[in-house]
């Protein structure tokens, strides 16, 4: 070999390593989208049904979280909501939360970590959901937004 193709040779694989390094995997970040309601106000024996779609799938993510935003019919003391994936649990029988403060709370976050329920968040790796019914198992509320947050989601 000539040192001229030598030097070219070693020039080609500098370049090859370079753009390797420079173009790593799809890195983990947050996809967010909001929900479509069934309706907006589920109260006691009468859920909600919730469905989402993030227009792609995950190949990981650490942890799903649920923004809710009420309005006129606030999370009220003693009031508690669960989050139901239909798919995987019985119903009414997801996480959820409660009010244990003294005032009505406008809106509330529920996230659910991978490493605590990973059935749970592997529901949202192809990207959607469409079953998630929303319930009180005490009092009522009226949801003028949820959104849903992917947490550490990296892309397929």
């Amino acid at each position: 070999m000539t040192r001229l193709a030598a030097s070219l040779c070693t020039v080609a694989i500098g370049v090859a390593v370079a753009i390797g390094v420079a173009t790593p995997n799809a890195a983990a970040a947050n996809a967010k989208a909001v929900a479509s309601l069934s309706g907006t106000t589920p109260s006691v024996g009468n859920p909600v049904y919730a469905s989402v779609d993030f227009g792609q799938q995950f190949a990981s993510i650490d942890e799903v979280c649920f923004e809710f935003t009420f309005n006129d019919d606030l999370l009220d003391p003693g009031e508690i909501l669960r989050i139901t994936p239909l798919s995987i649990f019985p119903s009414g029988s997801g996480p959820g939360f409660g009010n244990p403060s003294d005032r009505p709370q406008k809106s509330r976050t529920l996230c659910i970590p991978a490493s605590q329920d990973p059935d749970f968040v592997a529901l949202f790796l192809d990207g959607s959901e469409s079953q998630i019914e929303i319930s009180m198992q005490a009092g009522s509320v009226h949801i003028e937004q949820l959104r849903i947050e992917l947490q550490g989601a990296k892309p397929l």
